[in-house]
């Protein structure tokens, strides 16, 4: 039976993000993700709210809604190669270097796709929530990278990163 543990996640919602702890058995996040239950639970929540976000609340059990979730940034997994990596290798997929706008959030990350696919896949996939590894913030480039888990339904534009073209044309 596989272990149980907490992995301290960052939840960003339209309300605010929220930080707290999610309870798995799953080696990756996005699996426990999948399950059909509609909401997940974060225990030692802290909610940041506000204009400029100076508001907080905190909570030790705290409900997210999958359907309001935008994206989820695995914190543990920042600036480590994660078991995510190495599965997504397993299945012969592809990494592809892409930007993507999530509510009025901007990522950059690799998106793993089945070789051969092109990004259009990512809008049929049956998946709610699609991993991108090596992400971080558009605005916050010097960030450590990390796994983000975005709600495929709060996509608004993806798009191979305009950078990694911009470098490959230059070489």
């Amino acid at each position: 039976m596989a272990e149980v543990n907490d992995r301290e996640v960052e939840v960003f919602l339209a309300s605010g993000p929220v930080k707290g702890l999610i309870t798995t058995r799953h080696e990756r996040l996005s699996d426990h993700l999948a399950n059909s239950d509609d909401t997940f639970l974060l225990k030692n929540a802290k909610l940041k709210f506000g204009l400029d976000q100076g508001g907080e609340a905190s909570s030790t059990r705290t409900v997210i809604y999958k359907r309001s979730v935008i994206l989820i940034v695995d914190v543990g997994s920042a600036g480590h190669r994660s078991a995510l990596d190495a599965q997504l290798l397993r299945v012969e997929r592809e990494p592809h270097r892409v930007l993507v706008g999530a509510g009025r959030l901007l990522v950059r990350g690799e998106i793993h796709l089945p070789k051969g696919a092109d990004l259009e896949t990512v809008g049929w996939a049956q998946a709610r929530f699609i991993p991108l590894t090596h992400a971080t913030f558009a605005d916050r480039p010097d960030a450590t990278p990390a796994t983000f888990i975005i709600n495929r339904d709060q996509i608004n534009c993806l798009m191979i990163d305009p950078g990694e073209v911009l470098s490959t044309s230059l070489s």
